[in-house]
């Protein structure tokens, strides 16, 4: 399956690459972050990839931190990886803080897709060691970044997924001049009555 792609070239300055994709579903009895397998940021990240010449800039949303420890794991050395989440619900910006994986808190209104209380011990093994940004948004820009992809792309993400948009609406991630910006949108889980 062909990943939906959209530019957003000329629609906002700072959106020159828009990409959503979809990864294949794993149905195991392993949860989400323990099962190898979770970690499925190599296919989108190999597939933009071949479509780019320059470094990428990726924002990601993280919950578990398995799709951005794939994309971390797959990323060229060129390649600049922004893990995005929640005040409420930043376990890998927590754990990276304290120098191990540590239990947190969730409250945040992405809280049902980004609420891990623990990051992933498969994906704690690979973002440790790694150069990966941590950016924790807070929950009212979350919600403007939702409205902002519905208004300007007629894209409908749930309240976690927006979060990896924040950074840039916000200027805290720009595009590199001599490359592309790749904000991964993952997960629809939701209804556009609730906008």
């Amino acid at each position: 399956m062909q990943p939906f792609t959209r530019s957003a070239t000329g629609m906002h300055s700072l959106l020159p690459l828009l990409r959503t994709s979809h990864a294949p579903v794993v149905r195991s009895n392993y949860t989400p972050t323990t099962c190898p397998t979770s970690s499925v940021g190599p296919a989108p990240s190999l597939e933009i990839e071949d479509e780019v010449s320059g470094p990428i800039t990726y924002c990601i949303a993280v919950g578990g931190g398995g799709l951005v420890s794939g994309i971390v794991a797959a990323a060229r050395p060129e390649d600049h990886v922004v893990a995005v989440e929640p005040t409420g619900a930043a376990t890998l910006h927590t754990s990276l803080d304290a120098g191990r994986p540590v239990d947190i808190e969730v409250n945040s209104i992405a809280g049902d897709s980004l609420g891990a209380a623990r990051i992933g011990a498969i994906a704690w093994e690979t973002l440790q060691e790694s150069s990966v940004d941590s950016v924790v948004v807070d929950d009212d820009s979350i919600r403007q970044a939702r409205a902002f992809l519905w208004r300007e792309f007629r894209i409908l993400v749930e309240l976690g997924t927006a979060a990896a948009l924040v950074p840039v609406l916000n200027g805290t991630v720009t595009p590199p001049s001599d490359g592309e910006l790749c904000v991964v949108l993952c997960g629809a889980n939701t209804h556009p009555t609730d906008l």
